[in-house]
């Protein structure tokens, strides 16, 4: 081999995939679900908001103002009228603007503004970080719900990988069994009769049927896993797994009240409850206090000034006498109530009727919580049972097998018998399969009613078992 081609083989086995376990798979969807990518926006969304609130706080009004340009003059007009004494005397007099002649403007002004509520600002900001709090427990929430829809996945991708292994072990089996009969037949042995053959032939379609739901069943699951691990279409290796036949998950299920007791702490539902709870707690300060008069510090400044023909003419001051011409500062403590006082008043009855609404919530919402892991439970102990069951019935269903096998190599005319226990053979396979694929997905539901991602399990139980060996289910899902 040239040391180029070799070069590019070694290359292309370091850059395949290494098959990947549940556990991995989980960890992979965690990360790089759309999704979840989209959904973590939602708390930055959160997050903005509480910096929107400290932002508002400080100097909520402060605007400067400033300008330049020019301005007219100002002209002053005199009306006299004679006296007895023969002199004029000035009756009155005017001003106005003196468009001929024009002088240089500037401006500027200031408003400030800070409120002195800082009870109501200290609500809301904690509203606004309980809100975070709420993002986050629904943020939790949605990768729980991918946490299940991995494990699903793989289950089921488990399952018609070994469905379809076994409908083609069985039906090369039924093809040597039908060959061998056809052989026969054409040898002329008269042990042998066409009707043993068409019977054979009759028997196909459930095998043959069954070999197609497995191979679609392959191929859909292929494209599921290469959705949720956000890869290409053309990475078919995006869908191969460690394991080859599906088993029964490694590790053991938690008992009941430990699971109840999971869920009272972290399940993110009742979480998002008690941060919405506390947040509607807040919010219900903030519309109390808005009833009441709003209390701030304020300055405002302004200077203007124009040099035009006149405008200081009369010796007077011209800030007193001139708008363009203006010195003024102000300062103070200010109160401003708003006379609309049931508009105000309406809003803190329906921030109290919420509140109301979620105090009741929460009355039955950690009972239906663990009613609902109780019932994930019990599913998952009655799958449990399914499994020894379906077990046992194919272990008869291949003894039954076996047994006709050996009959039929002793006298090829039972030939006919071979048909009822290769099909219960078949079935007993498909319901086993099945049973063990229902109880690994019952147990990825415990997983979620009470609160966990498969990687908060493992977790937990390396937190558990530390020091102590144990079988860890993440290489054996």
């Amino acid at each position: 081999m040239a040391p180029e081609a070799a070069y590019a083989q070694s290359d292309a086995t370091r850059a395949a995939p290494a098959p990947l376990t549940c556990a991995e798979v989980e960890r992979i969807a965690l990360e790089d679900h759309p999704v979840l990518a989209e959904k973590a926006l939602e708390i930055d969304k959160t997050r903005e908001k509480v910096r929107d609130i400290d932002m508002a706080v400080i100097l909520p009004k402060f605007e400067v103002e400033t300008g330049i340009g020019p301005a007219p003059g100002i002209r002053e007009t005199r009306r006299t009228s004679p006296t007895a004494s023969g002199n004029d005397s000035v009756v009155d007099y005017s001003r106005s603007f003196d468009l001929s002649e024009w002088g240089p403007y500037f401006g500027i002004q200031a408003r400030v503004v800070q409120p002195l509520n800082i009870a109501r600002y200290r609500a809301a900001r904690k509203a606004a970080l309980l809100n975070t709090g709420v993002a986050e427990a629904s943020f939790r929430k949605e990768r729980i719900d991918v946490s299940e829809e991995a494990q699903t996945l793989c289950y089921q991708r488990l399952y018609a990988v070994t469905m379809r292994r076994e409908m083609d072990a069985a039906r090369e089996e039924l093809d040597r069994a039908q060959q061998r009969l056809s052989d026969r037949l054409d040898e002329g042995d008269e042990t042998v009769s066409q009707t043993d053959v068409l019977q054979i032939k009759a028997g196909r379609f459930a095998l043959d049927q069954g070999v197609s739901e497995a191979r679609l069943g392959v191929e859909r699951s292929a494209l599921a896993l290469r959705f949720l691990l956000a890869r290409p279409d053309d990475d078919t290796a995006a869908a191969e797994l460690a394991d080859t036949v599906l088993a029964l998950r490694g590790e053991e299920l938690p008992d009941l009240n430990s699971l109840k007791l999971a869920a009272l702490r972290g399940h993110p539902d009742l979480t998002r409850l008690r941060n919405g709870l506390a947040a509607r707690q807040e919010l219900l300060k903030v519309a109390q206090g808005e009833i009441g008069p709003d209390i701030f510090l304020f300055g405002t400044f302004e200077y203007s000034k124009a040099w035009s023909s006149d405008r200081q003419s009369g010796g007077g001051d011209p800030f007193a006498r001139d708008p363009l011409n203006e010195l003024t500062g102000v300062a103070g403590l200010g109160m401003r109530l708003q006379l609309n006082f049931w508009n105000r008043y309406q809003g803190y009855r329906r921030e109290r009727t919420n509140l109301r609404q979620l105090e009741r919530t929460e009355v039955y919402a950690a009972r239906g919580l663990l009613l609902k892991l109780e019932d994930a439970y019990l599913r998952a102990l009655k799958a449990r049972t399914d499994v020894e069951d379906a077990q046992n019935a194919l272990r008869a269903a291949e003894a039954w097998l076996k047994g006709a096998a050996m009959r039929y190599d002793l006298d090829p005319e039972e030939a006919s018998g071979l048909i009822a226990p290769f099909r219960q053979s078949i079935a007993a396979k498909r319901d086993y399969y099945k049973a063990v694929l229902d109880y690994n997905i019952a147990v990825a539901a415990v997983y979620k009613a009470a609160g966990w991602t498969l990687s908060d399990y493992l977790g937990t139980l390396k937190t558990s078992s530390a020091g102590t060996p144990s079988n860890d289910p993440g290489t054996s899902p």
